[in-house]
């Protein structure tokens, strides 16, 4: 018997990432997809866009390679570091400690 293959969202919801080349944060609607996306997580400028037929992000993290720290500042901030130098280092802020967990 062939198991499917998991496709529900593992989570969704807002946070601010800092910019790739600027040290600014932007307010995203961050989902983070399950297996048979690959385990990637795409971000949008609105909540709803996701639930388009073909959504349009404005970019995604492929968390292949990557491994995550969680920083209890102000900002609740979660760092993704790449295992190697050819990514980038993503940094994010969550609005309460509940969405960071």
């Amino acid at each position: 018997m062939k198991l499917p293959v998991p496709d529900w969202i593992l989570k969704e919801g807002w946070m601010m990432k800092k910019g790739e080349f600027s040290s600014g944060f932007k307010k995203r609607y961050f989902v983070a997809y399950n297996k048979k996306d690959h385990f990637v997580i795409k971000y949008f400028t609105t909540a709803t866009e996701h639930l388009k037929e073909k959504p349009k992000s404005k970019g995604f993290i492929s968390c292949a390679g990557y491994s995550a720290q969680k920083e209890n500042n102000a900002h609740n901030t979660i760092i993704l570091h790449p295992h190697d130098d050819e990514r980038r280092e993503w940094v994010l802020h969550c609005e309460t400690k509940e969405i960071q967990d």
